[in-house]
């Protein structure tokens, strides 16, 4: 028996769209008349809800190694305290050669201390042992350095002042850090937060007029005197110079010495600057609308320094100067000439980064070893105590002396603080062209406003 269709009953125009489809293969065993009905289509479940927001996520399987609870702790502190220490050491190795033989005597020293006083937590560092050891250990002591052969007897027996107060707090105050980093010193900063301290810091900063008074120190040292003068800094290239053309077997570096305190001078570096500084990190871009001739200056690119630990890029540049005696871009011409053709080291191979990215400026032993401070001081000296100069801060003095020439010359102060680095705002750093031109024009003896 057929079943009825009730819809061609009712209305015998109305057809089923879905059951009219011809589907190829299926057989009806209905009348030909009459199309089979579609089954009915399946009901659409409704769209679940969306999840709460910070729905806790299902736990993921942890893979049974057999530890304990308590064993996987343990594990995990240690793979903590590991890397802890991992990062200190990081540390400590970035750091300045400078800053390192500064902390790591006065740190060992210290710890001798803790030692031979027995303290029960060690080593650790808190504001009461800090003030203690600065006032037994510190305090009123000899100065260590060797004083000059010729110094009054005053100065052979001078006590220590502020600044090597300062110095070992700051390295006592460094361990600190360290021992906070591995979660062993829960004590405030000894000297941020410590009382005791900043009363013994300000005692020592109001007695130091009377201390220096009383030790007749040279009211010169640190004072515009201590310095030199234009006339003698001339004084002392020339003797450079005469000496380095009269040698025989001992001309290099004299050549090094002139480039080094003239680089120094007319870009305003400290002598670390130059020392660290690579044949790839001088290049060179013309000075536009600078008059009728070209002006090519020689430019350093610094992005490390004493003021610059995190790779800050910084800029320095000079040109030729109107004297031929005191022209930085002569006297580097004449150094790196005589290295590669009259020196006997090899000119070097462009041909790949790798092959004269390392060779330095101002050589050590070898291209590719820096030159020691000590070599830069004592050759430095030597400059200086031939045209009569007396200083106390032998590598640093022609960055603050090319700082007062350029200001005698009529740079302003804002270029002046361009030109050293010593600015530090954004405007300075980010916006502004980086070669502030009267600074340059004014020590290389050229009139700013041309």
């Amino acid at each position: 028996m057929t079943p009825r269709n009730v819809a061609s009953d009712s209305d015998p125009s109305s057809t089923d769209p879905v059951a009219s489809l011809a589907v190829p293969g299926l057989q009806h065993h209905s009348s030909p008349s009459t199309p089979p009905a579609a089954p009915a289509a399946p009901p659409v479940a409704p769209a679940a809800p969306p999840p709460p927001p910070y729905a806790p996520q299902p736990a993921r399987s942890v893979p049974d190694d057999g530890l304990s609870q308590t064993e996987i702790n343990a594990r995990n502190q240690v793979e903590l305290h590991e890397t802890t220490l991992k990062y200190i050491a990081m540390k400590r190795d970035s750091r300045p050669l400078n800053t390192r033989d500064a902390y790591g005597p006065r740190q060992k020293e210290w710890r001798a201390w803790c030692l031979r006083k027995r303290f029960a937590d060690g080593e650790l560092v808190t504001e009461g042992k800090m003030v203690a050891f600065l006032d037994q250990e510190v305090v009123g002591r000899v100065v260590r350095t060797q004083p000059r052969k010729d110094a009054p007897p005053e100065e052979r027996s001078r006590p220590v002042g502020l600044a090597t107060f300062s110095l070992y707090t700051a390295a006592i105050v460094d361990l600190w850090k360290e021992q906070v980093s591995m979660g062993l010193n829960h004590h405030p900063n000894p000297r941020t937060n410590g009382k005791a301290w900043k009363e013994a810091h300000a005692a020592l900063k109001r007695g130091q007029h009377r201390t220096k008074r009383d030790q007749y120190v040279d009211r010169g040292s640190g004072t515009l005197q201590d310095g030199y003068t234009r006339d003698q800094f001339v004084a002392c290239l020339e003797g450079l110079w005469r000496k380095g053309s009269e040698s025989r077997q001992c001309v290099e570096p004299y050549l090094r010495t002139v480039c080094d305190l003239l680089l120094d001078h007319t870009m305003l570096l400290r002598g670390h600057s130059t020392r660290a500084c690579q044949l790839a990190d001088l290049f060179t871009l013309e000075f536009q609308n600078e008059g009728v001739t070209p002006c090519w200056p020689v430019i350093m690119v610094m992005d490390q320094g004493k003021t610059n630990q995190f790779g800050k890029r910084e800029y320095a540049a000079c040109i030729r100067n109107r004297e031929v005696i005191t022209c930085p871009v002569g006297a580097l011409a004449f150094y790196l000439f005589y290295r590669w053709h009259r020196g006997g080291e090899s000119f070097p191979d462009f041909t790949s980064r790798r092959d004269w990215y390392d060779i330095f400026l101002l050589k050590g032993k070898n291209s590719r070893q820096e030159m020691a401070y000590d070599t830069q001081l004592d050759w430095a000296k030597r400059a200086f105590t031939s045209a009569g100069v007396a200083m106390t801060k032998i590598t640093h003095a022609p960055r603050g002396q090319g700082a007062r020439e350029a200001e005698t010359r009529g740079a302003t102060e804002f270029d002046i603080r361009r030109a050293g680095r010593w600015n530090s705002d954004t405007m300075s750093n980010v916006y502004l062209f980086l070669f502030p031109r009267s600074v340059i024009k004014a020590l290389a003896g050229f009139d700013i406003n041309f």
